[in-house]
């Protein structure tokens, strides 16, 4: 495939949102930046997250630009503000961004050879709030609108949770009641996510997941709920962690995380804490 010069950006997700399991995902304006153009060879330019990793042929970047150009002949300069490991679909974000660079005809489906799970990267593809499911004829999306009045608040620990470790910690089997449990609530709450006066705290609650990685990850609970007392609607893991997500109203939310940082002090939990939009635009390419 011939290489013309692009530049694209990409948003982070936060999946799951409590009892969406890999299901439900909402893109949050954290960006990803990629650009490329022709070059005798692979030269790889990155910064900010992940810059320290090693080019080579594992590297995530390298592996798309093999499955879409089938060559390496390139240079690639990645800029990411996207933590790792901290369950806010940086790897999705990479894959889409460089099969959207490289000119792939269906980025999702590259990233999708890679990730495995539909969530994180359709909603860094599309924007917005998603619900995605892998079938045996292809991804189904549907999007899932959501108050232009809510905004997240991040909380953002120094501990790295990498997604294998934390599926390695999800139980084989769960109750037939705990299953429906969170089906009512997945489905409620995508309903009411465009209306924030109808959102409650129940609506988030999951059973399936967060319970079970919180031995990985014992502050979880106190941080979630430390949200919920600050004034979120509503409070989840944000995809396997280790960050936590609120859904806040715009107008409340510098008071929210003025609450949320004296919690973490309180508690003795040096994380950081930031209010963040959510991205409704997803990847676009820039102008050169």
């Amino acid at each position: 495939m011939i290489v013309t010069r692009r530049k694209v950006v990409t948003p982070a997700s936060s999946a799951n949102l409590g009892p969406g399991f890999d299901v439900l995902a909402v893109a949050i304006a954290k960006y990803l930046t990629i650009e490329i153009e022709p070059s005798e060879s692979l030269e790889v330019v990155a910064s900010g997250f992940g810059s320290e990793l090693k080019i080579d042929d594992e590297h995530l970047a390298v592996k798309v630009l093999k499955r879409v150009l089938g060559h390496t002949r390139v240079k690639i300069s990645i800029d990411s503000a996207i933590p790792l490991a901290r369950g806010m679909g940086s790897s999705a974000a990479l894959a889409i961004a460089v099969a959207v660079a490289c000119g792939s005809s269906d980025p999702l489906a590259v990233a999708l050879s890679f990730e495995g799970h539909p969530e994180n990267a359709a909603a860094s593809l599309k924007g917005g709030a998603l619900a995605a499911i892998a079938t045996p004829s292809g991804t189904v999306i549907s999007d899932v609108p959501i108050d232009p009045d809510l905004v997240a608040v991040l909380v953002v620990p120094d501990l790295e949770l990498s997604t294998r470790a934390a599926r390695q910690a999800l139980p084989v089997s769960v109750p037939f009641a705990d299953a429906i449990g969170n089906i009512g609530r997945a489905v409620t709450l995508a309903l009411c996510l465009s209306d924030v006066d109808r959102l409650r705290p129940e609506m988030f609650l999951d059973v399936l997941h967060q319970p079970y990685r919180a031995a990985i990850f014992p502050d979880a609970p106190s941080v979630l709920a430390g949200l919920l007392e600050s004034g979120c609607v509503g409070a989840a893991w944000s995809g396997a962690g280790s960050s936590m997500i609120g859904f806040a109203r715009r107008s409340e939310s510098a008071r929210i995380l003025q609450k949320v940082k004296a919690m973490l002090l309180d508690r003795n939990l040096g994380f950081a804490s930031e209010v963040v939009e959510f991205d409704r635009r997803g990847t676009h390419l820039l102008e050169l």
